[in-house]
């Protein structure tokens, strides 16, 4: 059936959709009935593409392979997995590229020193005004690729210049896409994908990181680094800090955090979940399906994820139907209810409150603090007012105003907790963070740079406090957000 996106909060609607797309990983071969039925079925579903994030069919011939999938679904996208590569064979992502090549018409950047697409690229999408970047690495995938992702290399810093590029330049949406996993109740125990460079992800608060190599499917509540979490811990462990939105009501906001959606449902033989809690990493997920179980007590399957993207929503839908169990047409209409399924959507907050500062020298104990950066992604040209807690003791050091950049005076040296409350109207947002006085070190901020309105700053800590009476709330605090600092969003390291 056509992509039909999960309901708006309060029944209101979404921006129209621009464009779908799907996204799986860790395919079944050439004459696989369950990969060859999804590709029918996104074919139906009108999506513009697949991204197909690794081991593509665990296979030689990678001619037959591109030559099946494209029979059904045309616009086939890859990235290297381990199985196409000389880390575990016997796939050859060279081959690949050349029968499955790129075919949307948008440009393709690559990575620094690599063949770009199916290894480390980028692109745009759709052309011409595009809503969404799409960065595709192969962190943690061996063999010919073996790029390094640590913290300060060149294809760390590729990634950290790509996401900021993207945010500078307007387009709304970044999406990450890769093979290997880091947090994981499947199969998988460590993170094969490289600590630093999924750690800066979430850093970065990019919107959706799309993952395989664990054949499950899981999708992660809202991730975020902040004071109290200075890395997400992978290979049984949890911190429950690093963890915003729980995604309980399948609906996140823009901003506060990374979703995690390991997808490596693509027709291999599906992997064992551990829900019980013998694996502590159940706390960073909202939902996971394996061959063994899954969160909703139904039949697993196979199947892509379809992601509708709109101006101002991703709305997310699997696509879920059992093993070997579909219509010539590739459908399972009569088992579908009776089949794992799963959907959510983040969305873009209504106000976003985000303030930056200038570092003092030694000794000088006046800040000056800029809110420029605040803005309503909706209405980028809307009437901004703002109030200021120098100390977040409760009282409001300034009274509401249109002038967003405002100095203090701090009485000593040392490490403060500053408030910024906006408005529109009746619509409030508000933000707060520590910062660093009279020491000459940063505590973490961007310095006095402020991003160009309508876009949503890296850094930023916004929550809907209030809207106008007889409105419906689109937009609610976060459950179980902790306080605190964060890294500049053009900070490498």
């Amino acid at each position: 059936a056509p992509f039909t996106a999960p309901p708006a909060i309060g029944g209101t609607r979404d921006a129209p959709v621009v464009f779908s797309f799907g996204a799986v990983g860790d395919f079944g071969g050439a004459a696989s009935t369950d990969m060859l039925a999804l590709a029918d079925r996104l074919r139906v579903s009108g999506a513009s593409f697949l991204l197909s994030l690794g081991d593509l069919g665990y296979t030689a011939d990678e001619t037959a392979w591109c030559a099946a999938i494209k029979g059904r679904f045309n616009d086939v996208l890859v990235v290297a997995g381990n199985h196409d590569t000389t880390e575990s064979g016997p796939g050859d992502i060279a081959q690949t590229v050349v029968q499955c090549p790129f075919t949307l018409g948008v440009p393709v950047t690559a990575g620094p020193g690599t063949p770009g697409y199916g290894y480390e690229y980028y692109f745009d999408y759709p052309a011409g005004s595009p809503l969404a970047r799409f960065i595709l690495i192969s962190g943690g995938v061996g063999g010919q690729i073996s790029y390094d992702y640590s913290a300060g290399s060149p294809h760390y810093n590729w990634v950290v210049d790509s996401v900021n590029t993207a945010r500078s330049s307007g387009i709304p949406w970044v999406v990450v896409g890769m093979h290997k996993q880091c947090i994981t109740v499947g199969a998988k125990t460590s993170c094969e994908m490289g600590q630093a460079i999924f750690d800066k992800l979430v850093d970065l608060r990019v919107d959706l990181i799309l993952q395989g190599h664990d054949h499950v499917y899981e999708r992660s509540k809202q991730l975020a680094l902040r004071f109290s979490c200075g890395t997400v811990p992978a290979a049984g462990a949890f911190d429950p800090a690093c963890v915003g939105d729980d995604g309980s009501d399948g609906s996140y906001v823009k901003g506060d955090g990374a979703v995690v959606v390991v997808q490596g449902t693509g027709g291999a033989p599906l992997y064992n979940v551990r829900i019980d809690g013998s694996d502590a990493e159940i706390g960073y997920f909202s939902e996971a399906m394996g061959g063994n179980t899954n969160t909703l007590g139904l039949t697993p399957g196979h199947g892509a994820v379809r992601y509708a993207v709109s101006s101002d929503a991703i709305a997310v839908d699997t696509d879920y139907c059992p093993a070997g169990g579909t219509d010539p047409a590739g459908a399972c209409d009569a088992t579908r209810a009776t089949t794992f399924q799963d959907g959510f959507a983040i969305r873009m907050p209504s106000l976003l409150a985000f303030f930056s500062y200038v570092p003092t020298l030694p000794g000088n104990l006046t800040l000056r603090f800029d809110a420029g950066g605040s803005t309503d992604p909706l209405s980028p040209n809307r009437t901004l007012e703002v109030r200021w807690d120098f100390e977040a003791d409760g009282v409001w050091d300034t009274s509401w105003s249109t002038e967003r950049v405002a100095s203090h005076r701090y009485a000593e040296a040392g490490t403060y907790t500053v408030r910024l409350e906006v408005r529109a109207g009746t619509t409030v947002s508000s933000t707060e963070r520590e910062v660093v006085v009279g020491t000459g070190t940063s505590g973490g901020g961007p310095g006095g740079s402020a991003f160009p309105p309508g876009l949503v700053p890296l850094t930023v800590f916004a929550v809907i406090a209030s809207a106008a009476v007889g409105v419906i709330v689109l937009w609610r605090r976060s459950r179980n957000r902790k306080r605190g600092t964060f890294r500049s969003p053009t900070d490498r390291s």
